[in-house]
């Protein structure tokens, strides 16, 4: 599933991006920053230095820096890291790896730095997030059993 995928929209008037489950509010209009957003999504689960953001957006360093302020309204490493935990999100549920596992799938330097990004973000520890999804599917598979079962009895 591309979640984390870019989709171009309009190419027409150059790079404009919107990401989907990213914290952009719809298509970005300025070229650097689409370009950034887009290697950020591209590149999430690697290390991304600013200086890697600069050289792909064309622009300097302070002028990346207020240009993705002023479209985006937060920091480059905010929305990386949001990048980071929606895929995060969407590991726990999908599939069963370790903490270790997840933070460097999902670009962190240790399980313990995914884990603190995680509940600050979130709210929750991760494994407390897989668990009460995994519980929520079950139960929800357990009531579409149910209701089966109901239907086919009274045929």
């Amino acid at each position: 599933m591309g979640m984390l995928s870019p989709h171009p929209m309009n190419r027409a008037k150059g790079d404009v991006v919107l990401l989907r489950l990213m914290p952009v509010d719809g298509p970005v209009q300025h070229r650097g920053v689409a370009r950034s957003l887009k290697f950020m999504a591209a590149h999430f689960q690697t290390p991304v230095q600013l200086q890697d953001l600069v050289v792909e957006s064309g622009m300097s360093r302070r002028g990346l820096i207020k240009a993705f302020h002023k479209h985006v309204g937060r920091p480059l490493a905010a929305v990386l890291r949001q990048m980071r935990i929606e895929k995060a999100r969407h590991l726990l549920v999908t599939e069963d790896l370790s903490l270790k596992e997840l933070a460097e799938r999902v670009g962190f330097r240790s399980a313990n730095t995914f884990c603190v990004a995680f509940q600050r973000v979130v709210g929750i520890a991760p494994k407390k997030f897989q668990r009460l999804n995994w519980l929520a599917i079950c139960q929800q598979s357990q009531q579409t059993e149910v209701r089966r079962n109901n239907v086919s009895s009274r045929h």
